[in-house]
């Protein structure tokens, strides 16, 4: 293979990755119910799943997420001493190599009355830094995702796998028929 076909190749797999990424930010509570908004780990893997089928690499990553404005900072996940009763202490992204998916990020508005968006699909930072990613939601608020402070349990609860099957199943359905998403492109 020429340099030139590496190249068309990589360029195609990002223009794919891209328009995936922002299909999935937009149709995910179209499949997914809305209950699940605060489930990190649940809507993490089921978007991890959704890009292995579409052939992309993609991981959980645990974090900490921020929301800043000028006032105030407000922070979800790895902040309790003892984790309250069936709540993990935590929280966890989608990470597909050169971006991350957050489709739990509703906390900011349920538990801190914040107007957030339902998902976020946001560039990462490609150099070693404690933050993993920046997302400006307007003039007043951002979002920053940091790796989790030392010495927490970074341990991702396990989700029923027959949910994420489930879920993620529907999902490429949807992108596949409504999204120009490519089916041929799925692995099995």
């Amino acid at each position: 293979m020429s340099t030139k076909d590496k190249n068309e190749n990589t360029t195609t797999l990002t223009d794919r990755k891209v328009r995936l990424g922002y299909a999935l930010a937009e149709h995910f509570y179209e499949v997914v119910p809305l209950k699940y908004q605060t489930y990190c780990a649940l809507t993490s893997s089921i978007l991890k799943n959704v890009l292995h089928l579409f052939g992309i690499k993609a991981e959980l990553v645990p974090c900490q997420v921020w929301c800043v404005s000028h006032e105030s900072n407000f922070v979800v996940g790895f902040l309790d001493v003892a984790p309250k009763l069936h709540k993990w202490n935590g929280h966890v992204v989608c990470d597909a190599g050169d971006f991350i998916i957050d489709a739990a990020i509703k906390h900011f508005d349920i538990e801190f009355g914040l107007t957030v968006p339902a998902i976020v699909r946001s560039r990462k930072f490609l150099v070693p830094t404690q933050v993993i990613s920046r997302h400006n939601l307007n003039e007043r608020l951002q979002l920053w995702w940091h790796h989790p402070p030392e010495g927490v349990d970074v341990t991702i609860p396990n989700e029923p796998s027959e949910l994420i099957t489930k879920y993620a199943t529907q999902l490429v359905e949807r992108l596949s028929e409504g999204c120009n998403i490519p089916s041929d492109a799925l692995t099995h």
